[in-house]
């Protein structure tokens, strides 16, 4: 659409402020609408009709416009036209106006060659139309000024006629609109930049405005001397089509204020002073930082509005990123890393901020532009200009379909007014939604295109959307044609180009959802962390250049290791051979000369320990970085085998000096360790046994002696955790058993416990580890290594060290663990708490330590498991809270480890499953929600690590269990969560991996069945029942009749049967039949919860031959007994007695369960109202089953076994 697009840039003829029209002709719209391939030509009557509407000289006009559209046809095909030539075609009184117009033409094409000659060449060649250059060069100017931000002014009243853009004439004219439909934007000729700016976002100006005419004059501010307002006006600051702001004084506060008002030529319409209105009460409503404040909103004695507000001394964004281009031109990447660019970035991340409070509180800026971000002197960054806000329901915003006819208007600064079918805003910067004036239907996404846009232009210093016109600019954005970052700047950063890209999508539904997760992104690259919106585009160099930015310290230090490592042996040598040599020196030197000796061997080996430690510290923190990457296995791989070669080429050198072998043998100890961490077991064993070599040639110096053969027995506990990671049972424990007999063997009971430090503390190692080997498999095994373990690391007194520390912790946390599975919760409790005591010791002492954090954590998460166990949900939902509160930090200190994360996330789904379990749903459904978010966080940066896809599985399923029990629809979680584990049951490499996978896959089947049964699809519901019954039958035949398999297979079985008797069909009772045999089953092994879901089937069971109230009472005795604080066991109880007759047993046991939960739930509530019936209680029954009914819809409407309970309370009460 060359014409329009040319057009747009003529000024407004001999009649200074009269509307220009353009005609287009029946070839341009066509033209338009083959490109578009939808919509028919208008017919030509219709664009006649356009054509009339307030023409002079029609025949005039059409003259210059065909002669226009042919000299810049000459310009689109290359062939450069003369000006004189086609001057020469219209009559001497045209002459003029031509040029003008032609002139606007030709400035434009050499600016966008970067050519063309001055004003002053054109004046010399046109002599006698000096005036017509001046006017050409002016409207130049000015549209190219307004074309920077996307506001090519636009006279219009012959619109094109395609149906996208029809515009009625005498319906969308209107003086107001401007970009800020009541502001002040938009310049008066004669202006100058200046550092103060008003809240409007206006360019400052002189008191010289425009008048009616065309014209210029001083402004006298009309209501200078109001008595009605404390505010007093003194000179204006700047205008647009309808309103003005005005510097002014605060009389009653002493200090100057931006005084807004609308224009006297428009202050007799209602609906501009409604609009007006609007505005400063949504400015003013948004009290934020980040937004102009409103002191305050009146009316002048002759009822006219005014509002008051800060008046801001700054510049504007824009102003900023044009310096910052003009000082780096073309920028290089050095540019994007400089403290400038950066401090930018940040204010852009303040203006997301600002927004985003904006959305929260149902308000959409719909201009956001750099112009309308003011920088303050003193650090501040408001978002001006508010004039085309919109409310909206953030909880109910949509963005429908917007490929539909429209109306346009995009006279003067590029805005309309607000109807549906209008388009509002600043081309350059709106949304296509916002393009196609579908005002009913924008949300706070369409504001984060626009933030999206001025990324795009404080990156790049141009426009993202090609045009120039609004009419072009418009259509393009329609269509979705944004330029490419990379494309306008190839030196941009690559992951900034994407936050463009994904902010400016097309479809709204692919941006970010909000602007604070823009934000976050933008901050992600500013700390050189993984940006979510390039992950998918990052390859591993780009990664672990990202990672080397980030980690520079490490990295150094690797660097600087590995220069070490290559000298060292070279650099020991020498060193050891020195001293040999200064040995040999002259008797009367022999004293200093050994001396010296002693010295240089010293600095020998205290280089090798340095060069080790920093091998060890650059290796971990490197490969702890790439641990989670996709695709960097291989990387991984290589710096392992780096370090290997590294440690190797350090042990090379033999000496014969004995602190340096026993350094040497120390590295080739890592060397295995090393290969170990590759699971490559053989190569591990090789340079273990050349490790116990060197240390089993012990020196004769007794000083070396006990650190020799410490060391020897050392490798031995890491042959035995070598042999633990192979499941090598038996093997293991020789190993730990032979290190243990050689420590003990290394302590002398007489010597201080500082000199028996390293063998004690060794022994420690080896009772620990033996007993780690036997958790879960042998208890009493498991107890007495412990215990020895702790007794040793007792010994040591004050001579324990920081990691000593630490290692008396982890025993005693995993003394707990073996007494919570044996079922001695008090004594687990007992050492939970001594580990939780000296890990705070530890995390008081150096906050910032991520092993102590991580393991204060993790024995939280020890004891939520025991409380599980035993019922009680208080304390296990404190435990868990706290656990997530230390992973929190963690991943917040260290966001580049993604298993800190990975560990919040685990945590957090184990609160929100307990959290359904106590029928606390809606809260489940946000904590579940969180955990959702940072693992799908971690998938999208790190890939499909199979921990982090099963952590999501696991998230996934306790989510759809949510879903089952609070919505009719419960959604795909479930069915996602049974796919991951499908993929990762297939691709594991372990027997004990496959059967784990399995088991979930078992349980998450069941669940997914159930889902398939609410969406009535009964087939796939009884196909995945059948799959998980078989999977977990198949498990037991590979594991045996271990409870927490059977109890999971019995639970299957039983809501099969609650499928089956919702449909009436008779196999129920098969179904329950088997639950209830393969609970009774387990009685004396299983836990409390397996008796209480036994005591539930014989209480509430559909099918009367499976319903025992008696024996239901037996088993919830049962499972009271076990764990007396369960508030919802004795619920059960209750059920069993009221079923039985016994209303008082059942309101005591009741009354106990309110106590210790703190209030009712649903079930609690239903069994009472049974009980009261039976007492006698009618009223009191009807009030418990109302409220019952309040709280099943409120957290768990759909769930399976409250409706079953329902249906029972029901029938008894009406009987």
């Amino acid at each position: 659409m060359q014409t329009t697009a040319r057009k747009g840039h003529r000024t407004g003829g001999s009649q200074a402020g009269s509307l220009r029209h353009i005609l287009i002709t029946p070839n341009h719209i066509a033209a338009y609408n083959r490109q578009r391939g939808r919509y028919k030509w208008d017919p030509p009557s219709k664009l006649e009709a356009y054509s009339t509407f307030d023409m002079t000289d029609s025949s005039k006009q059409y003259s210059i416009d065909s002669i226009c559209d042919e000299f810049e046809s000459h310009w689109a095909s290359d062939r450069r036209p003369q000006l004189e030539e086609f001057l020469d075609r219209v009559p001497a009184a045209l002459r003029a106006e031509l040029l003008t117009e032609l002139l606007q033409v030709e400035l434009w094409r050499r600016h966008q060659e970067s050519s063309g000659p001055d004003q002053d060449h054109y004046k010399n060649r046109f002599p006698d139309l000096v005036d017509a250059v001046d006017a050409g060069f002016r409207a130049f100017h000015s549209k190219s000024e307004a074309t920077i931000d996307g506001v090519a002014e636009i006279d219009v009243q012959h619109p094109p006629a395609d149906p996208l853009l029809t515009v009625d004439p005498l319906e969308t004219f209107d003086p107001e609109l401007t970009t800020d439909p009541l502001g002040a934007n938009t310049p008066t000729e004669g202006e100058g930049p200046t550092k103060a700016v008003a809240g409007t976002g206006g360019q400052r100006g002189s008191s010289t405005i425009r008048s009616g005419n065309g014209g210029t004059g001083k402004a006298a501010p009309k209501h200078a001397n109001d008595p009605n307002t404390r505010y007093r006006p003194t000179e204006m600051h700047a205008r647009g089509g309808l309103g003005a702001v005005f510097r002014a004084r605060d009389q009653e506060l002493n200090r100057v204020v931006a005084l807004k008002e609308i224009l006297p030529e428009h202050s007799d319409k209602l609906r501009y002073q409604e609009k007006f209105i609007f505005e400063a009460e949504v400015t003013g409503a948004l009290e934020h930082p980040g937004i102009v404040p409103v002191y305050g909103l009146g009316r002048y004695s002759d009822e006219q509005p005014y509002y008051a507000m800060r008046f801001i001394h700054g510049r504007s964004f824009r102003e900023l990123i044009r310096e910052f281009h003009k000082r780096h031109q073309p920028p290089t990447s050095a540019s994007f890393f400089s403290r400038e660019f950066r401090s930018l970035l940040r204010r852009l991340i303040e203006t997301c901020n600002a927004i985003h409070f904006a959305h929260e509180h149902g308000v959409i800026h719909r201009d956001i532009k750099p112009a309308n971000v003011m920088l303050g002197d003193y650090g501040e960054t408001l978002v001006v200009d508010w004039g085309l806000a919109k409310l909206f329901d953030p909880q109910h915003a949509s963005v429908e379909e917007y490929d539909q006819p429209t109306k346009i208007d995009v006279q003067g600064s590029g805005s309309s007014k607000t109807v549906h079918g209008t388009v509002v805003g600043t081309p350059m910067y709106m949304s296509p939604e916002q393009a196609y004036g579908k005002i009913d239907h924008l949300d706070g996404r369409t504001d984060i295109y626009s933030l999206g846009a001025v990324l795009f232009h404080l990156v790049t210093g141009e426009n993202p959307i090609d045009g120039r016109t609004s009419v072009d600019i418009i259509v393009n954005v329609r269509q979705g044609k944004t330029r490419s970052v990379r494309d306008v700047t190839k030196s941009a950063p690559a992951a900034l180009a994407s936050i463009c890209h994904k902010s400016m999508a097309m479809d709204p539904s692919q941006r970010y959802t909000t602007a604070i997760a823009l934000a976050d992104d933008i901050d992600r690259w500013l700390n050189d962390e993984a940006v979510l919106a390039h992950v998918p585009h990052e390859n591993v160099l780009d990664r672990a250049g990202r990672l080397i930015r980030r980690y520079r310290s490490w990295t150094i230090s690797g660097a600087m290791a590995l220069l070490m490592i290559t000298a060292i042996s070279v650099v020991a040598g020498l060193l050891v051979n020195q001293a040999r040599k200064q040995e040999q020196l002259a008797k009367e030197q022999e004293r200093l000369a050994k001396v010296d000796a002693v010295e240089f061997k010293q600095d020998a080996v205290e280089r090798y320990r340095e060069s080790r430690n920093a091998i060890d510290t650059w290796l971990v923190q490197s490969t702890d970085a790439l641990e989670f990457f996709p695709g960097t296995s291989a990387v991984r791989k290589r710096l392992l085998e780096r370090a290997v070669e590294d440690y190797e080429r350090l042990a090379q050198r033999e000496s014969r000096d004995p602190q340096l072998t026993l350094e040497r043998g120390r590295a080739i100890v890592r060397v295995g360790d090393l290969t170990l961490m590759q699971q490559d077991f053989q190569a591990a064993e090789k340079h273990y046994a050349a490790a116990m070599q060197i240390f089993r040639d012990a020196p004769d110096d007794d000083n070396l002696s006990v650190p020799f053969q410490s060391e020897h027995a050392n490798v031995r506990i890491r042959i035995g955790n070598a042999y633990a990671e192979q499941k090598k049972i038996p093997e293991a424990e020789q190993q730990f058993q032979a290190a243990i007999e050689q420590l003990v063997g290394l302590i002398d009971p007489n010597q201080d416990p500082l000199s028996n430090r390293l063998p004690r503390r060794l022994l420690a190692t080896a009772y620990v580890n033996a007993g780690k080997l036997f958790v879960g498999l042998d208890s009493e095994r498991a107890i007495e290594y412990l215990t020895d373990g702790l007794d040793q690391y007792d010994l040591l007194g004050d001579a324990a060290d920081e990691t000593t520390q630490l290692g008396r912790a982890t025993a005693r946390d995993l003394l707990g663990q073996v007494y919570r599975d044996a079922g001695d919760h008090d004594q687990a409790m007992v050492f939970f708490d001594q580990s939780a005591d000296a890990l705070q010791q530890l995390v008081d002492a150096q906050p910032d330590h991520p092993n102590y954090l991580n393991a204060l954590a993790s024995v939280y998460v020890s004891k939520a498991a025991s409380f599980r166990t035993r019922g009680l949900d208080a304390a296990m939902f404190e435990s868990l809270s706290q656990a997530i509160d230390f992973y929190r930090a963690l991943r917040n200190s260290l966001p580049d480890l993604p298993r800190y994360a990975l560990n919040l996330a685990i945590a957090q789904t184990a609160l929100g499953l307990a959290q359904h379990e106590a029928a606390s749903n809606r809260e489940a459904e946000l904590t579940l929600t969180e955990a959702f978010t940072l693992l799908d966080e971690l998938v999208t940066t790190y890939g499909q690590s199979s921990r982090i896809l099963e952590a999501l599985a696991s998230c996934q399923d306790a989510r759809g269990q949510v879903f089952l029990d609070l919505h009719e629809d419960p959604g795909d979680a479930l069915r996602t969560a049974q796919d991951i584990l499908l993929l990762l049951s297939q691709s594991a490499t372990s027997d004990d991996e496959v059967i784990r996978l399995f088991e979930q896959l078992a349980i998450a089947q069941s669940h997914l069945a159930q889902a398939y049964q609410r969406l009535d699809q009964t087939e796939l519901s009884r196909q995945k029942f059948d799959e998980a019954i078989k999977r977990l039958e198949s498990l037991i035949g590979i594991q045996g009749e271990v409870p927490r398999l059977v109890n999971a297979l019995a639970h299957t079985h039983y809501r099969a049967g609650l499928m089956l008797a919702d449909q009436n069909d008779l196999d129920a009772e098969s179904q329950f039949g088997i639950a209830r045999d393969l609970w009774i089953g387990i009685d004396g092994e299983g836990t409390a919860s397996d008796a209480d879901s036994l005591a539930w089937l014989l209480a509430t069971c559909p099918t009367d031959s499976i319903t025992d109230p008696a024996e239901a009472r037996r088993y919830a005795k049962q499972a009271v007994k076990l764990a007396p604080e369960n508030p919802r066991y004795l619920t059960t109880l209750a059920l069993a007695a009221a079923l039985e007759g016994e209303a008082d047993a059942a309101i005591k046991s009741l009354q106990r369960c309110k106590t210790l939960r703190g209030h009712w739930v649903d079930r609690d509530l239903y069994v009472l109202a049974m009980a009261e019936q039976l007492a006698g209680n009618t009223d009191k029954a009807k009030q418990a089953f109302d409220d019952a009914e309040t709280w099943r819809m409120e957290h768990q409407p759909f769930e399976p076994e409250i409706l079953r309970l329902r249906q029972i309370v029901r029938a008894g009460m009406e009987d």
